[in-house]
């Protein structure tokens, strides 16, 4: 599990080419939800969809990601 996470953060921190760490993803994503499951889309060149289940949702809860209308957001 450390390992798919460790790629989604790279892939996250890739597509606006800043070093990927746990105070940019804080600072780039709004808190989760409290559904169990939910998706991140990233629009860019290409768009790239994550799914989050309950085996990751401690790596989700730690970086404050959330699903919002089909778009990530800030905060």
């Amino acid at each position: 599990m450390q390992n798919i996470s460790d790629s989604i953060l790279r892939l996250l921190g890739n597509l606006d080419k800043i070093p990927v760490d746990s105070q940019n993803i804080r600072s780039r994503w709004s808190r989760v939800t409290q559904s169990s499951s939910f998706q991140i889309s990233i629009k860019h060149k290409d768009e790239l969809t994550a799914k989050f289940s309950d085996l990751n949702w401690k790596f989700a809860e730690k970086y404050k990601l959330k699903w919002e209308l089909g778009s990530y957001s800030y905060y």
